[in-house]
């Protein structure tokens, strides 16, 4: 266990190769509870995420989730975070413990008329 962004976090269990066969061969779980969660609603806030996260937003159906990344205006990567569709219109970004404040205020920064966040 190591501290990280206020929270103790398994770093590693036993082995990388152990974890691997253990996800691969029976389950994995991935702990959110640290992390940021941002709310995103608006009826063009898919084509808005669209344009920040590298991964193509109208790909995902209700209550699916891609692992993807924030852009920043050049395209390069600013973090990772997991996108969730709600519904047509919203989003639930979970965003990394440490990251929290800069990642929100950069999607701030960047909000669109008609676009929310939460």
């Amino acid at each position: 266990m190591v501290a990280f962004a206020g929270w103790e976090m398994p770093v590693m269990y036993s082995s990388i190769i152990d974890e691997h066969k253990a996800v691969r061969e029976k389950v994995g779980v991935f702990d959110i509870s640290h992390m940021g969660q941002v709310f995103v609603s608006g009826k063009k806030s898919g084509e808005w995420l669209n344009r920040i996260l590298a991964n193509d937003i109208a790909k995902l159906e209700t209550r699916e989730a891609h692992y993807t990344f924030l852009l920043n205006d050049q395209g390069g990567v600013i973090d990772d975070l997991i996108v969730y569709r709600l519904d047509e219109t919203d989003f639930l970004l979970l965003i990394n413990a440490a990251k929290i404040s800069e990642d929100a205020d950069w999607l701030a920064q960047h909000l669109e008329e008609g676009i929310t966040m939460d």
